[in-house]
């Protein structure tokens, strides 16, 4: 750090501005806590540099420390009067897994516990995806909305929805369900319902009871884009035919009939099941016709 120092100190002396804007990264004290070096964030913060200019590809100073993911560079900048507001949005728009103990930190600071972000939606979808039970229940009972949606997700459920059942995953998932987690959470870009998470990506720790409470919650299978593909490439012949004794709830015909033209190449036992079951609803849409 002394060589720095004395680099620093000479550059200030010939007149540098300590709080230079550049566009990558807003400021040298920014910069600095990108690059995760707290005596270097010390000395700027000491020798004048302003903690909370805006800018850079982070938003700011304590942006570019929480997506740093380091806790004391955090508190020195909360210590240097770091304004909180807006902190969270920039981790959570690139995939950064922010710590707990930042969270928790900064949320004693006062931040918005339901801030959005470009790809986690909130913290709260965050922590759903990739922490723990305890993390999670921390945050609901903290404020979190359990319906905020955004984000490549869409909202919490689905965060969880579409990773495998594993390290508490599944605590979680029930979890969002008995706080009143939306099951019919708008689609988004990427990911379609719950259901159809549900099925493919918990296909080998046994999804069958949790599509069965989802649809006695009343899930809509209209909103579960190629769930039938879905259902079909996991060879689970048993939730398949569980799916089609609800049938009734898939009305959006031009759908299924592209995931037929899919499913043509699956398992002999699941295209036969498939295609009684159309041979049934055309009879039956026959019948009310008088056809």
């Amino acid at each position: 750090m002394a060589g720095y120092e004395e680099v620093f100190w000479f550059l200030i002396k010939m007149g540098a501005d300590i709080n230079a804007p550049s566009t990558k990264h807003g400021t040298a004290l920014q910069a600095a806590a990108r690059n995760n070096n707290i005596a270097i964030v010390r000395f700027l913060l000491d020798s004048g540099a302003d903690v909370n200019i805006p800018g850079g590809k982070h938003g700011g100073a304590l942006q570019s420390a929480v997506y740093s993911g380091n806790q004391a560079m955090v508190e020195v900048m909360i210590k240097y009067g770091a304004n909180t507001e807006g902190c969270l949005e920039f981790a959570l728009s690139n995939w950064v897994e922010i710590p707990d103990d930042i969270v928790r930190l900064l949320l004693k600071k006062g931040i918005d516990i339901n801030a959005r972000g470009k790809i986690y939606g909130s913290v709260l979808q965050m922590a759903a995806h990739n922490k723990s039970f305890e993390f999670v229940r921390f945050l609901v009972d903290n404020g979190a909305d359990v319906n905020n949606y955004g984000g490549e997700y869409g909202s919490a459920l689905k965060a969880v929805a579409y990773r495998k059942l594993k390290d508490g995953r599944r605590d979680i998932f029930l979890f969002l369900l008995d706080r009143v987690a939306d099951i019919n959470p708008p689609n988004c870009k990427y990911f379609g319902g719950v259901v159809q998470g549900v099925a493919y990506w918990h296909k080998d720790e046994g999804p069958n009871d949790l599509i069965r409470l989802l649809l006695e919650k009343g899930a809509d299978l209209n909103a579960n884009p190629r769930l039938i593909e879905t259902i079909a490439s996991t060879r689970d012949t048993e939730m398949f035919r569980y799916l089609l004794a609800n049938s009734d709830r898939i009305t959006d015909e031009d759908s299924e009939a592209k995931d037929f033209a899919r499913i043509e190449e699956r398992g002999e036992r699941i295209k036969k099941l498939y295609y009684e079951r159309r041979k049934r609803r055309r009879i039956t849409a026959d019948a009310n016709t008088g056809a």
